[in-house]
């Protein structure tokens, strides 16, 4: 990782910073690893299309609800994932104000591939590299940065899950 972690020095007070850099790490890997499996779609937005799954149509301030995310930042997904052709969004039926977010077939066909492959091995991968940490949350982290700094998470998606 770092030779000397200004984060981590920070103790507590970084606590937000430190997991908005695992996560961006776990997401970077899973984007590297998802291109190596044809996959076009970003990481960060597999969440949106996991939603999708769930409930098809949904609006967009469901969909920020449903991911726990401020709107504008699921606004910017949706406007992503339709210039790719993942999703279409259309006024709302009841209330034309409303822009109501559907996968198109290309979506549904990639939903269906990552609930087959993708989550799962991404599932797998992250649950081994979180095995067996020990102590407070603060050493819980250091290690799961290390881990990940040494390619652990990688490897475990490569190899299908197992590090």
């Amino acid at each position: 990782m770092f030779a000397s972690d200004f984060l981590a020095s920070l103790g507590h007070t970084a606590l937000g910073s430190r997991l908005k850099r695992l996560g961006l790490a776990l997401q970077a890997e899973s984007q590297a690893w998802l291109e190596t499996q044809d996959c076009s779609l970003a990481s960060a937005q597999m969440p949106v299309l996991a939603a999708l799954t769930r409930e098809n149509p949904v609006s967009t301030g469901q969909l920020a609800a449903m991911l726990g995310i401020a709107q504008p930042g699921v606004s910017r997904m949706i406007a992503d994932m339709e210039k790719g052709g993942w999703v279409r969004s259309q006024p709302g039926e009841t209330d034309r104000r409303v822009r109501e977010i559907a996968l198109t077939e290309k979506g549904q066909a990639l939903a269906e591939r990552a609930r087959a492959e993708f989550w799962p091995r991404i599932d797998a991968a992250a649950a081994a590299v979180c095995d067996d940490l020990d102590g407070g949350l603060l050493e819980q982290i250091g290690a799961l940065e290390k881990r990940m700094a040494s390619g652990q998470f990688r490897s475990a998606l490569e190899e299908g899950g197992k590090s």
